[in-house]
């Protein structure tokens, strides 16, 4: 009979042991997928660019960006830091007679959401194929960038 008590009294030990402490394992997955719900979705797309290829050694040239998703007004360019591709100096960027007192910005957006027009630099970029990022609040819109022999 000792046995048969010492056999109960370790089984409710256990089983109180574990609804002790499986409440805490529950509220801290909860917790868990509260902070994930309460983060913002990050927005993710594609751009389709034109020009399809770009010339290696131009201080700007001018590309537009078709964006298959609205993920707000884009920012900022991020490409390889190997590649030496990056927005245009607005130093180097051409303009026309009368909007030379203007500051000309490397980054245009248009009416439309979905397209965005931008200056780069490939001064320093060698030929290849570059995968880069259009940023923004709300997200950011992969792009692929074919730089050929300069002209």
């Amino acid at each position: 009979m000792r046995v048969s008590l010492h056999r109960f009294d370790s089984t409710a030990l256990v089983l109180g042991l574990f609804f002790t402490l499986a409440p805490a394992t529950v509220s801290a997955q909860d917790a868990e997928v509260q902070e994930a719900a309460a983060e913002p979705e990050i927005m993710q797309c594609a751009a389709t660019v034109t020009p399809a290829e770009l010339h290696a050694g131009q201080a700007a040239v001018q590309i537009t960006a078709t964006l298959s998703e609205d993920v707000g007004a884009i920012a900022g360019f991020e490409g390889p830091e190997e590649s030496g591709l990056a927005l245009a100096d607005p130093a180097d960027i051409p303009r026309a007679e009368l909007a030379a007192e203007e500051e000309v910005q490397p980054i245009d957006i248009t009416a439309e959401t979905n397209i965005v027009s931008l200056w780069l630099t490939t001064a320093e970029t060698a030929p290849g194929e570059y995968e880069a990022q259009l940023t923004s609040e709300q997200g950011s819109c992969a792009v692929t960038l074919t730089v050929t022999e300069g002209m």
